[in-house]
């Protein structure tokens, strides 16, 4: 039961940490704001600049605001990240090795458990950051709502050949089913096989929500400012 409870307390801690953390970079803004501020309130451009300026556009183009601000979300959603990231690994670490020092779990291969579980936890992180991080408090939602799925469709508590037929349809497409038998291998030896097959099918939810993050984030996030924004000025939300 050891890679089932373990991979689920990976999973609970990337949830925690976006309910404890912020996913945005705050005074970004500000900072950008203060600089812009700095260089209009700065000494006066001379007859040759201001020619200059005059002949080009004063406006930028729609398509140049919308690669900067893809450009600015980006950098937060990665940059943020790697915070998440960082501290998700050290979850990990306390994790595996309190199961196989403290908890005195057995493992055929003790370094590759640990190994494994720093593996499937990047892959969690990810996966629950970009759900926040686009998605806002409904990110939350889902990735509580994916943990519920994951519980009874990874097969981690009883084969999945005894579960009832929406969890088997969903079996396969569950990242939990592909991390638990990952700590398996290092728990009761290692099929480099099987590893192999796991570490693909993740690194294909890695590019998948990595995907999500890059090019959803931007217009997700404006347009989730803009609901909120008017659902303030209804009342409806304060």
């Amino acid at each position: 039961m050891s890679p089932f409870f373990t991979t689920l307390s990976l999973w609970v801690g990337a949830t925690l940490l976006v309910s404890l953390l912020s996913v945005e970079a705050h005074g970004s803004d500000d900072a950008a704001g203060g600089r812009h501020s700095k260089h209009e309130g700065g000494h006066r451009p001379s007859s040759n600049s201001s020619a200059a300026v005059s002949r080009t556009p004063l406006r930028p183009q729609p398509r140049q605001i919308r690669a900067a601000r893809w450009q600015q979300d980006s950098a937060v959603f990665l940059g943020r990240f790697l915070t998440f990231v960082t501290i998700a690994l050290v979850q990990s670490a306390l994790v595996t090795l309190g199961d196989l020092y403290v908890l005195g779990t057995y493992a055929a291969e003790p370094t590759l458990f640990v190994l494994f579980g720093l593996f499937v936890v990047a892959v969690f992180m990810l996966m629950v950051y970009t759900l926040v991080s686009v998605f806002g408090n409904v990110g939350k939602a889902m990735a509580v709502i994916l943990l519920v799925l994951q519980l009874g469709g990874s097969g981690g508590t009883f084969p999945i050949q005894v579960a009832p037929p929406f969890f088997r349809n969903i079996y396969p497409y569950l990242p939990f089913t592909y991390a638990i038998s990952m700590m398996r291998e290092a728990v009761g030896g290692v099929i480099w096989e099987v590893v192999y097959r796991d570490m693909q099918r993740l690194a294909i939810f890695v590019a998948l929500f990595l995907a999500i993050g890059l090019v959803l984030k931007s217009p997700v996030n404006r347009l989730a400012h803009g609901m909120l924004e008017r659902a303030k000025r209804g009342g409806l939300l304060h």
